[in-house]
């Protein structure tokens, strides 16, 4: 089991952990952190230090933060050598959702992260591209309107 900590610009973290609870249930182990643009760096780190000291205690914790590079990012990059906790950036809903339906799992942590990030990356489809599949697919199953196999 592991805690989710996710760090925004602005509303997107809340709004994360609210839509993916409203899929994969919410048991209290995510977290959101927003940043505004009256947010000053020194309050944000030590309110990202203190929450993840919190979620430690309570076992391992992943991080996401919405872009590479931005204030949150570097906030929490800036800890990682004081604190001992997974950090990905560039959070999707997918790959919220998997991590929330991993995250009451036993099994081990580094694998629940690599399959949330594959399955996040499976999930974003050019849809004109996907339509010209299913398209191609039907000529070939000669009229049949079976969507392609997602899996």
């Amino acid at each position: 089991m592991f805690s989710i900590l996710l760090i925004s610009h602005g509303p997107l973290a809340q709004a994360m952990v609210k839509s993916a609870g409203m899929v994969g249930g919410h048991d209290g182990r995510a977290h959101a952190i927003e940043i505004d643009r009256d947010t000053k760096k020194e309050h944000l780190k030590e309110q990202i230090r203190k929450k993840i000291t919190e979620l430690l205690a309570l076992g391992a914790v992943v991080v996401l933060t919405d872009i590479p590079l931005g204030t949150p990012f570097n906030t929490v990059l800036s800890l990682m050598g004081e604190l001992d906790f997974i950090h990905l950036t560039g959070m999707n809903l997918s790959m919220v959702i998997e991590l929330f339906l991993a995250s009451g799992d036993e099994g081990p942590l580094e694998e629940a992260v690599r399959g949330a990030i594959a399955g996040a990356k499976e999930k974003i489809l050019h849809v004109n591209d996907f339509l010209s599949q299913v398209r191609n697919q039907a000529e070939e199953d000669e009229g049949s309107s079976t969507l392609p196999d997602m899996d």
